[in-house]
This record gives C-alpha cells, structure tokens and sequence, in this order.
C-alpha cells in the first residue's frame, strides 16, 4: 500500500507560484531588514521585524515525498534551503508536537507585525508632509480628464489632492471605479 501512497503523492499538483511571483515575493522579502531599521531609526516605529524561517512540518513519509518535490521544483533556493530531522526541529521549536518527524525550512523568510508595521507607514507618511485624514466617508471622487483632483466626503467636504490613495479596503473596486471612470 505504501507504493500506492506514494503514486499518489506524486499526482497531487504542487501550490507553487509563478516564477514572476516568486521572484517578486523574494525581492522584497529581501527588503525587509533595511525597511525594518529605517522605520525604526528614522520614523520612531519599530514593526516588530523577526528572521523566523519558514518551516513545512514533516509528520510521515508522505509529506517528506512531497517536500522533497517542493524542493526539487524550486532548485534555485538550495541554498536557503535545510533539511531539519525531529531533534533539530525540536531545538528550533520547542513546542512543536512529538507528531513532526522533521521539517523542510526555507531561509531568509522575515514576518512582522502587520499592525506595527501599518502604524510604521502611517507615521513615516505623516513626518514626510503627508496629510492623513483617517474615518472619513468618501461619496465621491473628482476628476479633471483623466487625472484626479480630489475627493468629496461628508465630514469633510471636498478635499483637493495631487495624489490619491485608495486604502479602502473592501470598498477599494467602488473608489477605483469613481476615480478611473
């Protein structure tokens, strides 16, 4: 039966992205550390930056068969690359279930915290002269042609604007429809 798990395991398609995503999540991933200590150093805000690694947990010999084609299809991360047996997880992760007979980890994987780091940018945007105007309904934004001008709310009235950001979450697709037309 264990031949058979394993033909199984090889058909299972592997969740890796396109290499344009790849290497666009790489690239910034790499900016991180200097993003962390300018944030930091020059805006006051520390996002809570942390070299954490990423760790896909081994529990049987089917998951070890499937890293294993993980790591084949990205070969060109080797060398960010380690395999972990059950003890050295352990001393990475003390509280990892005595289930995991080892992980795959991936190098170089940063984490912060996402609302830190949201904190970062709004303060570093407002020592850089950025205006924010946070709880405030847009109804509507204006436009000369093609370009925006500005954006009317109901707390505010209209507000003229060189640049728009459109940080509205779930109502983003509105906002972008109202500005592009």
């Amino acid at each position: 039966q264990k031949r058979g798990q394993h033909a199984d395991i090889a058909a299972i398609p592997l969740h890796i992205l396109p290499q344009c995503f790849l290497d666009f999540a790489l690239a910034s991933n790499m900016l991180y550390p200097a993003l962390h200590q300018e944030l930091k150093m020059q805006h006051g805000v520390d996002c809570k930056f942390e070299e954490s690694g990423l760790k896909f947990i081994l529990y049987d010999d089917a998951d070890r068969l499937y890293a294993q084609r993980i790591a084949q299809s990205v070969r060109h991360l080797n060398d960010r690359m380690r395999w972990l047996d059950a003890e050295q997880l352990r001393e990475r992760e003390p509280h990892i279930t005595h289930e995991a007979i080892g992980a795959l980890e991936l190098t170089g994987e940063h984490q912060v915290n996402p609302y830190r780091l949201t904190d970062s940018y709004l303060e570093a945007a407002r020592q850089n002269g950025v205006t924010l105007i946070l709880n405030t309904n847009v109804f509507a934004v204006q436009r000369t042609g093609n370009r925006v001008t500005g954006v009317v709310t109901h707390e505010h009235g209209t507000l003229s604007c060189a640049t728009m950001i459109n940080a509205a979450g779930s109502w983003a697709p509105e906002i972008s429809e109202w500005a592009t037309g």
